[in-house]
């Protein structure tokens, strides 16, 4: 209803001592047509109590270091070449919403994260995967940067070369490594429409190791539902629309909602059981 305010409330517990509710107001005037939008903090006094606190505990001189958020979407392809950028150029990809344009320098920028980066890759795709990063030097002699993965007994193959459901799942765990904050909120768009069913299952468990990022995964995929524990699992259907309050379904619900995603599938499973 256009004439309706709608009230946002994000809470964030600290280890469960500490809660703060930072929450918004967006109203729009009624009386100016196409006007625009007007967004109104509700108590101030909330954004800086969790300001001052954040800050003290993370050591951080600014807020925007401490918690960082990040959409990623899946991605149809990267680009062949792909130019040596600085950490500042890197940032503002990311902020654009267009980190795969950087993915190469993620992972160069961060040469450390490389192990930890390989071993959760071989565990999601059940064999040895290994990251060939260009020599530091390179970056003064070369225009584009050139990164090479070997998966298995394969033969390495440019990072261009590879499928776009690896594509994916590299895209995710490098920024996750990638940005170093002490909270992550990581909102992932439909990840199944370029991963295997198989990896979407590994997937998550490697993301739950994340213990200091928070997740968030858009799916219309019954998979997805499969995979996870009770609390985890919010369906959003007319019902939810009319209470306007959503809430984490209970374990007994999942076969309902497998049944809505799944249709027919879900149904043959059965038979066969």
């Amino acid at each position: 209803n256009d004439s309706d305010d709608i009230k946002l409330i994000l809470t964030i517990s600290n280890n469960n001592e500490d809660e703060y509710e930072l929450g918004f107001k967006i109203q729009k005037p009624t009386k100016i047509e196409n006007a625009f939008l007007r967004t109104q903090i509700l108590e101030i006094d909330e954004f800086n109590k969790f300001a001052e606190d954040y800050k003290n505990i993370t050591n951080k001189r600014d807020l925007s270091e401490v918690i960082f958020i990040y959409q990623t979407r899946p991605i149809s392809s990267v680009s062949q070449n792909e130019p040596y950028f600085n950490l500042a150029q890197v940032d503002r990809k990311i902020l654009r919403g267009a980190s795969q344009e950087a993915l190469r320098n993620k992972l160069i920028l961060k040469r450390d994260m490389i192990t930890a980066l390989n071993n959760s890759l071989s565990n999601i795709l059940e064999c040895p995967v290994e990251l060939e990063l260009p020599k530091r030097g390179d970056a003064q002699k070369k225009e584009y940067v050139h990164i090479d993965v070997k998966i298995g007994d394969r033969i390495p193959k440019e990072l261009y070369l590879q499928g776009s459901g690896f594509l994916q799942i590299l895209e995710i765990l490098s920024t996750i490594e990638y940005i170093d904050a002490p909270l992550k909120i990581l909102l992932v768009d439909e990840p199944d429409s370029h991963i295997h069913s198989k990896l979407q299952v590994n997937l998550l468990k490697e993301l739950r190791n994340q213990t200091s990022n928070q997740f968030f995964i858009i799916s219309h995929n019954d998979q997805f539902v499969t995979s996870s524990n009770e609390g985890e699992v919010f369906f959003l259907n007319k019902e939810d629309l009319l209470s306007k309050e959503l809430k984490p379904l209970n374990f007994d619900a999942f076969k309902r909602i497998k049944e809505e995603l799944g249709g027919v599938l879900i149904h043959l499973e059965l038979l066969s059981a």
